[in-house]
């Protein structure tokens, strides 16, 4: 009776387990066989700060070389195309008694699409956002750097993560 027991429980566990994992899937971007390079076009800015695409585009090449085997190449000769569309907008949150900027604020987000250059189709596309908080003059800071810098590491951080996510 007690053999009937566990194999009732672990056949409802199994089960269990099962229904947990549907929709599941373990592949990846490093899961496209036929891939073995992929070229970052610079990103398009439809904002208004200047060169945060360059720098971005930049960052998220410098991170897929850290965590992917993709060997990285020009857009003419690549297996996979990285291109996206960011925008960003700095905004005052503190100002001082005399209208000095005491706190500002750096948010934006980037649109990302990995496509399959030989055929076009889209493996992997989304949105990503990101978040920086600067005090301007404490600790050597200022807007333009650490800022700027802080929240274009966390995007590119944030796209290889989209692109590493389950399908």
């Amino acid at each position: 009776m007690a053999a009937v027991a566990l194999i009732r429980s672990v056949l409802i566990l199994v089960l269990l387990l099962g229904a947990a994992c549907s929709g599941y899937s373990t592949q990846r971007l490093e899961d496209f066989p036929r891939a073995r390079t992929i070229a970052v076009v610079p990103f398009t800015n439809t904002g208004f700060r200047r060169d945060l695409e360059l720098r971005l585009s930049q960052a998220v090449a410098t991170e897929l070389r850290a965590r992917t085997s993709y060997a990285q190449t020009t857009p003419q000769s690549a297996d996979l195309l990285l291109t996206g569309s960011m925008a960003a907008e700095e905004t005052p949150i503190v100002l001082d008694d005399e209208g000095r900027v005491v706190q500002k604020r750096l948010e934006g987000w980037i649109d990302v699409r990995v496509v399959e250059r030989a055929s076009g189709r889209v493996l992997r596309e989304g949105r990503v956002r990101a978040l920086e908080e600067v005090r301007p003059g404490t600790g050597g800071e200022s807007v333009e750097g650490s800022a700027s810098d802080e929240w274009v590491r966390q995007l590119a951080e944030r796209v290889v993560q989209l692109l590493e996510r389950p399908f």
